[in-house]
C-alpha cells in the first residue's frame, strides 16, 4: 500500500513540477524564516538571564527626533538620568551606569589595547559576575580602582597574581592610573 502512495506521489510530481517547485520553496522560505525568529526570540529572551535578577533589569534606551521626522534610539543617555529616575519614582530600587571604551594601556614596558567600563560601585550589587578575586563589598569602593577579566589578568601579568598592581590607561577623557582591586571570571 505504501508502494502505490510513493508511485502516485512521484508521478504526481513528475506531472506538475512547476507547481511542486513553487510549493518546495514556499515551504523552505516559510520553515527558514520560523527558525530565524525562533533564534532571534530566544536571544531576546535570553539577555541577562544569567542574572539571579535578570527579571529586574532593564536598560535604558534614548529616542530623538531627527531631521525629516524619523526617530533614532541610542544607548548614550546622560549620566544624571539613572539617578533621577531612581530619585523620582520608588519603582526604581537601584541604578547603575555603565560608559565602555577602548584604551591603549600600559604595564611596566607591555602595552596593549584593551576595552574599559566605568561603573558604579554598586555594579556587583544588581549583575551577578563572579569574582574570582577581590571582596564584592569593596573592589570598586575607592576611586581609581578597576576589576580585570581572568584572560585580561593572564595576557598582561602571565601567572602573576594582579592585585594592587596599577596600570596606566593612555586615553584624553579617562586616562590614568588605575589599580587592580580584583578579577572577574570571564563572561
Amino acid at each position: 500500500m505504501f508502494k502505490n502512495y510513493l508511485v502516485v506521489a512521484i508521478r504526481s510530481i513528475r506531472r506538475d513540477a512547476g507547481y511542486t517547485s513553487i510549493n518546495i520553496i514556499g515551504l523552505a522560505v516559510g520553515m527558514a524564516c520560523c527558525a530565524l525568529i525562533a533564534l532571534y526570540v530566544q536571544d531576546e529572551l535570553s539577555v541577562d538571564a544569567f542574572h539571579n535578577q535578570g527579571d529586574r533589569i532593564y536598560r535604558l534606551i534614548r529616542e530623538r527626533q531627527v531631521a525629516g521626522g524619523a526617530v533614532n534610539y541610542s544607548l548614550g543617555t546622560s549620566g544624571e538620568a539613572g539617578p533621577m529616575l531612581a530619585q523620582d519614582f520608588p519603582e526604581v530600587e537601584s541604578t547603575v551606569r555603565y560608559l565602555g571604551w577602548g584604551a591603549y594601556t600600559k604595564y611596566e614596558d607591555r602595552a596593549f589595547d584593551a576595552q574599559f567600563a566605568v561603573v558604579d560601585k554598586n555594579f556587583l550589587e544588581v549583575f551577578d559576575f563572579p569574582l574570582l578575586t577581590g571582596d564584592p563589598r569593596s573592589v570598586l569602593e575607592s576611586h581609581g580602582s578597576i576589576l580585570i577579566t581572568d584572560t585580561e589578568a593572564k595576557r598582561f601579568f602571565g601567572d602573576a597574581d594582579p592585585i594592587g598592581k596599577v596600570v596606566e590607561v593612555d586615553n584624553r577623557y579617562m586616562g590614568g592610573s588605575f589599580k587592580i582591586t580584583g578579577v572577574l571570571a570571564d563572561p
